[in-house]
C-alpha cells in the first residue's frame, strides 16, 4: 500500500518536524498547508473528540513560510525537500539592483503595495493577484514594509508576506523584481502609526523581514521615516551594519529632509530615497541631490496621497492629454511625473489588477516636450 512506502513515512516525519517548530500538531501543520493552495477554500477534517475538532479549527492561525510550503511539497512528492528535516529560505528573486533602475532603458513606474495591505485592502487572493498584475505588465520595483498591515501585534510583516507569495506563485517569471521593503514603524492596532528607529529594532526588525519575504538578503532595505527621538545617523548606522553583515544588498531612507539625507549619506552609502511626489508637484531640493549624487528618487503617493486618483478625472488637461495619447487619466499622471527625472521610479499603488496593469504600462509611452510644457503651463 501506497500509505506504508519511505516516503509515506518521511513525509510524516518532516510534518512532525515542522509541528515541533511551530509549537502545533502534525494535523494542524497539514491542514495548514492544504489551504494554502489557491484552489482549496476550506478543509473537511474528521475528529472522534471535541478536543480534536478544536485543534483542527485552530489550525487556522498557523502561517507557513514559503520555503516551509515548497519543502513539504517536495516531500510529500517523494522529492529533494525536507526528508531530512533541512529546511532552506527560497535563493533572492532579485537580479537587479537600485542602480539598475537609473539605466535609461529601466521602466519608470513600479508598485507599492500599501493599498493592497492596510486600511480598505482587498481580500487576499485579490491583493496577491494586484501585485502579480503589475509585475506581469512590466513593473520592475516592488515597494513594501513591515508595518503595511491593520494592527502590528496581530500581523505584522503582512504587506511583506503578501509580496513573497506573489513571487513564489511567478516564479521564473519574477527573476528580475527588486524587492524594497521598508523598517522602522509600529502599528499598535488603533490606526495609527508609531516610529521605532532605534538601532536594536531595526536590527530586529530586518531579521523579521528576511522570514516574511522568505529571502537570504534583502533587495532595499529603506528606513520608514526619521524617528526624531533617534539621531538619523544612528539609524542608518544600524542598517549599514545590516548590509556589511549581508542582511540586505542595498540601503536607502524615506520621506526625509535634504538636511536628514545629507546626514544620512555622512554614514553610510545610500542608494535611494523614498519622499512623496506627484505629477502636479515641482520639483525639490531633495531630487536635485538624489540627481546629483547617483541616487534612486522613488515617489510615493504619485497621485496625490488618499482620494487623489479620484481627484484626477476631473483634470481637463490631463484628460486631453490621456486622450490625446490612448491612455488613462492615471497613466497620463505617472507619464508627466517620470518625465521630470530620468532618476524618478513612481510607485503608484493600487487594489485591483487591471488597474495595477494600466499603471505599469506606462512604461512604452513616451510624452514629446511640447505635451509637457502644455501640460505644465496649465498647472
Amino acid at each position: 500500500l501506497v500509505r506504508f512506502t519511505c516516503e509515506f513515512f518521511k513525509s510524516l516525519l518532516f510534518l512532525v518536524y515542522v509541528a515541533a517548530a511551530k509549537t502545533c500538531t502534525p494535523a494542524q501543520v497539514a491542514i495548514a498547508w492544504l489551504l494554502d493552495k489557491e484552489m482549496v477554500t476550506s478543509v473537511i477534517a474528521g475528529a472522534s473528540s471535541p478536543a480534536q475538532m478544536a485543534e483542527n479549527a485552530a489550525a487556522t492561525d498557523i502561517s507557513l513560510t514559503g520555503s516551509e510550503i515548497e519543502a513539504l511539497a517536495d516531500t510529500l512528492r517523494g522529492g529533494p525537500g525536507g526528508a531530512d528535516g533541512a529546511l532552506h529560505m527560497r535563493p533572492n528573486l532579485e537580479r537587479i539592483s537600485p542602480a539598475d533602475l537609473l539605466h535609461p532603458t529601466s521602466p519608470r513606474v513600479g508598485f507599492g503595495t500599501a493599498p493592497v495591505a492596510i486600511e480598505g485592502r482587498p481580500d487576499t487572493r485579490t491583493a496577491v493577484a494586484t501585485i502579480k498584475a503589475a509585475i506581469a505588465a512590466g513593473a520592475k520595483l516592488v515597494d513594501t514594509a513591515d508595518a503595511y498591515c491593520i494592527s502590528s501585534p496581530r500581523e505584522h510583516g503582512y504587506g511583506e508576506r503578501l509580496v513573497a507569495k506573489a513571487l513564489r506563485e511567478m516564479g521564473s517569471d519574477a527573476v528580475e523584481v527588486l524587492v524594497a521593503t521598508k523598517i522602522g514603524e509600529w502599528r499598535p492596532g488603533n490606526g495609527t502609526w508609531q516610529l521605532r528607529g532605534r538601532p536594536e529594532y531595526l536590527k530586529n526588525a530586518c531579521e523579521a523581514g528576511l522570514r516574511s519575504l522568505e529571502v537570504e538578503a534583502i533587495g532595499l532595505l529603506q528606513l520608514h521615516r526619521p524617528d526624531p527621538t533617534v539621531p538619523i545617523e544612528e539609524s542608518v548606522g544600524a542598517m549599514n551594519d545590516l548590509v556589511r553583515a549581508g542582511k540586505a544588498h542595498a540601503i536607502g531612507v524615506c520621506n526625509v529632509t535634504n538636511d536628514e539625507l545629507k546626514a544620512a549619506m555622512a554614514v553610510a552609502h545610500l542608494s535611494s530615497v523614498q519622499n512623496r511626489m506627484s505629477f502636479a508637484t515641482g520639483r525639490t531640493d531633495v531630487l536635485d541631490r538624489c540627481e546629483a549624487e547617483g541616487l534612486v528618487f522613488i515617489a510615493h503617493s504619485p497621485f496625490g496621497g488618499p482620494g487623489g486618483a479620484r481627484r484626477l478625472l476631473g483634470s481637463s488637461t490631463l484628460a486631453n492629454l490621456a486622450q490625446r495619447h490612448n491612455l488613462t487619466t492615471h497613466a497620463a499622471a505617472l507619464s508627466v511625473l517620470t518625465s521630470t527625472s530620468e532618476s524618478l521610479v513612481a510607485i503608484p499603488g493600487t487594489t485591483k489588477p487591471e488597474r495595477a496593469a494600466q499603471n505599469s504600462g506606462v512604461q512604452t509611452v513616451h510624452l514629446s516636450q511640447s505635451d509637457l510644457d502644455e501640460f505644465r503651463s496649465a498647472l
